[in-house]
């Protein structure tokens, strides 16, 4: 199975492509979050993942402890940044050319690539 952590870190290379940052302080982030997870089982390599990273939803709140996790994997491997004072805007550090050579060093970069699509039309502006 792979790694949480590395799914993430995928995910997150492949998304530079498409935006400069993304919401993190509404439910936007978990809907685009869950639309990931529900596309990634269309990808044998991932169907495991997908499914214990689902299972951390948290039904009352709304939340995916994987999409939170994700930020702050994303700060601590410096990908992102959060806009004070809100914390509410994630800001890429990296540039498109520099993850699109980290993202082709990575097993499946293909298929992060279109999840990373997904991501970046659920999400919105």
């Amino acid at each position: 199975m792979i790694a949480p952590e590395v799914f993430h870190r995928g995910l997150l290379l492949a998304l530079r492509d498409y935006r400069g940052g993304f919401a993190t302080g509404d439910s936007r982030l978990y809907r685009a979050y869950r639309g990931v997870l529900d596309y990634a089982e269309d990808f044998e390599a991932f169907v495991e993942l997908a499914r214990r990273q689902r299972e951390d939803h948290d039904p009352v709140f709304g939340v995916y402890k994987g999409a939170e996790a994700m930020i702050l994997e994303g700060m601590r491997d410096l990908l992102l940044t959060l806009d004070s004072p809100h914390l509410t805007w994630a800001r890429f550090s990296i540039s498109t050319e520099r993850a699109s050579v980290e993202l082709a060093e990575l097993e499946h970069a293909s298929t992060y690539r279109k999840l990373a699509r997904t991501f970046h039309m659920r999400i919105g502006q």
